[in-house]
């Protein structure tokens, strides 16, 4: 199939309007006759004004007003007014130019196993009820034009095209009502789509490295879900304020994001698994809530981003912390409530901090297996947990610093195998509906436990006191 770059496409229309528009060459009354050339109307000059006629496309090529007196042919596009009912499919060059007939398409329009390479999209098209969708399209490597084009009712999709592709135009697309899906080996950027208010959302799968440096008018974006990719870079997207769903990454190599700096809010999950962040990489200043979960798990290597969410204020979900290689835990410095538990296991840190005005959990605070772990002094400002407490093998800590304010438990509260733990500096006002065990610590007095539960408030439940050190 012969291969075109649809970048000269306004001299390529056959249905081009042949017009005349240099004004020294033939609308000027002092021109005279056009030498060796017939008028296209008549024999005489005409008369009228200096100004190409009203329609002209930006895609016409117009002849300066200084260039010398012959008359300048070009080749007008003229966009159809009709509506192409049902998917539009383009396997040519000349599927592609016929798109110029139609302002809107009510289906989809779908590329799929052309030799473009350089495509050029229809600036005549302005509505599309369906998705825009890329399909096997080996050659190509750059796309743009569409800038007629003002909403897509459904999705933009790219699946197993060839090489890298980079994306512009698209200069009036103000919305996407579903979601920006990516299947591609290689790369693929996104330049253009500068004036995009809303999209429904991003989800790329076995993918190579994706790039956003445009999306800077992207106000409100849906759900965004990255697997099996070797890179995420969001370096624009500096404006967008507010994610209704989850933002999740799994399995992707590197990600960085010195975007994002205006992201305020998102309604669902933040979650990472197996996934690698370069250091300072990832920040999300102005993030004040999350409605979902956060989940960090499988960290390996550089280091996960708790100490990003300096701004974040309220999380409606869990904290789910698990298999982290770090030597410090911190950050979550602003974070006042947790409407789900805090849970967190395989952690290999030195230091648990943070969470300094945090002053309630709805759910249960559950740390196990921190092997290393030598200071503990986070959740300071806590006043309630509703569900359980359980600091379970808490490696090298010789004394609970935190846990001052704690008032009450809402189900058990468990200290057990702290081989270290010597000292228990908990709110002896705490009140406990649940169950009170505190066993297997052997560095930790019998008598200062004894002494601990005397005072406590009151304990609901079963007392179980067994396996610790003597007095």
């Amino acid at each position: 199939m012969k291969q075109t770059d649809f970048s000269l496409r306004a001299f390529t229309f056959g249905i081009g309007l042949l017009t005349c528009v240099s004004t020294s060459a033939c609308d000027s009354e002092e021109s005279g006759e056009v030498g060796g050339v017939d008028s296209l109307a008549d024999d005489q000059p005409r008369q009228g004004s200096t100004q190409p006629g009203a329609g002209a496309s930006q895609a016409s090529l117009v002849a300066s007003a200084s260039a010398p007196p012959s008359p300048a042919l070009v080749f007008v596009p003229s966009c159809g007014d009709q509506t192409f009912e049902g998917d539009y499919f383009i396997e040519d060059e000349q599927d592609l130019l016929d798109l110029e007939n139609y302002l809107k398409v009510d289906g989809d329009i779908v590329i799929e196993g052309t030799a473009i390479i350089d495509l050029v999209g229809s600036d005549c098209l302005e509505q599309l009820s369906g998705s825009l969708r890329f399909v096997e399209n080996g050659a190509l490597t750059s796309i743009s034009g569409f800038d007629g084009l003002t909403k897509i009712g459904g999705g933009i999709s790219f699946v197993e095209n060839g090489g890298d592709i980079t994306v512009d135009g698209f200069e009036s697309l103000a919305k996407v009502g579903a979601k920006l899906s990516i299947v591609v080996e290689s790369t693929i950027t996104i330049e253009g789509l500068d004036n995009l208010e809303s999209l429904g959302g991003i989800e790329a799968l076995e993918s190579g490295q994706l790039y956003f440096p445009g999306l800077d008018g992207l106000e409100v974006m849906g759900s965004a879900s990255f697997e099996l990719v070797e890179g995420v870079h969001f370096d624009g997207l500096d404006s967008l304020e507010l994610v209704e769903g989850g933002l999740s990454f799994l399995e992707v190599e590197t990600i960085s994001a010195d975007g994002l700096g205006a992201l305020e809010s998102i309604s669902g999950g933040l979650s990472f698994d197996e996934v690698s962040f370069a250091p300072g990489a990832l920040d999300f200043p102005s993030l004040e809530s999350i409605g979902g979960d956060i989940r960090i798990e499988h960290i390996a290597s550089g280091a996960p981003p708790t100490s990003v969410f300096q701004a974040l204020e309220s999380l409606g979900g869990d904290i789910l912390l698990s298999e982290i290689e770090i030597s410090e835990l911190s950050g979550f410095d602003e974070l006042e409530t947790v409407g789900g538990s805090i849970q967190s296991e395989g952690v290999s840190i030195e230091s648990l901090s943070g969470f300094g005005e945090l002053e309630s959990v709805g759910g249960s605070v559950q740390l196990f297996g921190f092997p290393q772990l030598i200071e503990f002094s986070a959740f300071a400002a806590l006043e309630s947990v509703g569900g359980d407490l359980q600091l379970i093998s808490l490696g090298e800590i010789t004394d609970l610093d935190g846990l001052y304010a704690l008032e009450s438990v809402g189900g058990d509260l468990d200290l057990v195998e702290n081989i270290s733990l010597e000292q228990i500096h908990i709110n002896t006002a705490l009140s406990v509906t649940g169950d009170l065990s505190i066993s297997y610590n052997p560095a930790l007095s019998s008598c200062a436990v004894q002494d601990f539960v005397d005072q406590l408030s009151s304990v609901g439940g079963t007392i179980t006191l067994s396996d610790n050190g003597p007095c």
